[in-house]
């Protein structure tokens, strides 16, 4: 996830007025990319069989990639693709409520995005706002504190991952 600290050049509200590098919002493209990927191969895991509670480390990187397309489609509800995207984040929020029983990380990560009208999978994204509750103040506020790295250390990060 060496994209996240580009998130936020990915959100019209956090950029408006300010001259953004095309480099930074490519890299945040690749962290939203990124982040779909990571769901789909979370997916592809849990179909296998082979994906079990104990292993935290992917349950707080699906955590962390459920986060960033959350706040791509918050701050993009109107763009094309938004609605695949919250699909994927439902869909990674289903896959770590599937292991909830088995594991403490995965039943607190559960605990933090499930909302109760969370589960009603026909929401249209202009209606994320209503639907996603509490989780979306959690998901602007992980995109603004991201948002605080300057842009020498944007550049550097973006050059050292090849972007």
């Amino acid at each position: 996830m060496l994209y996240r600290p580009f998130l936020h050049y990915i959100s019209p509200r956090l950029t408006t007025g300010k001259k953004i590098d095309d480099r930074y919002y490519n890299c945040a493209a690749a962290g939203i990319t990124i982040s779909r990927n990571i769901v789909h191969i979370a997916s592809e895991i849990q179909k296998q069989a082979v994906m079990i509670g104990p292993y935290w480390f992917i349950m707080y990187t699906e955590f962390f990639a459920i986060l960033s397309l959350i706040f791509f489609v918050l701050e993009n509800p109107d763009k094309p693709g938004s609605a695949e995207i919250l699909a994927d984040a439902k869909a990674g929020r289903d896959i770590i409520a599937s292991l909830a029983q088995r594991s403490l990380a995965a039943d607190r990560i559960t605990s933090a995005l499930n909302v109760s009208s969370c589960h009603n999978h026909s929401t249209a994204v202009g209606d994320v706002n209503k639907s996603l509750g509490p989780l979306l103040s959690a998901a602007r506020q992980f995109g603004e504190i991201h948002a605080a790295n300057t842009d020498e250390e944007a550049i550097g990060s973006c050059a050292r991952s090849g972007v």
